[in-house]
């Protein structure tokens, strides 16, 4: 899924071509959804104006732990 993941983390989910453009409570939510309705799986494509390190930080510390619970 191609992610372009916003600075502001509030920011809803819109479509781009093969994926989204989102903050993280939205690809959170994105998420959440793709797993309750069967997948378990999912590549992150990013593709993002934001240092990649900083992406990555993000993921790691929001986004992540919520599937972890």
């Amino acid at each position: 899924m191609r992610l372009d993941l916003s600075d502001d983390p509030h920011e809803p989910a819109t479509p781009l071509s093969l994926g989204y453009r989102a903050g993280r409570h939205a690809l959170i939510a994105l998420l959440d959804g793709m797993r309750e309705t069967g997948t378990h799986h999912v590549t992150l494509n990013l593709h993002s104006e934001r240092p990649v390190r900083d992406v990555m930080e993000e993921l790691a510390a929001d986004v992540l732990p919520t599937f972890h619970e």
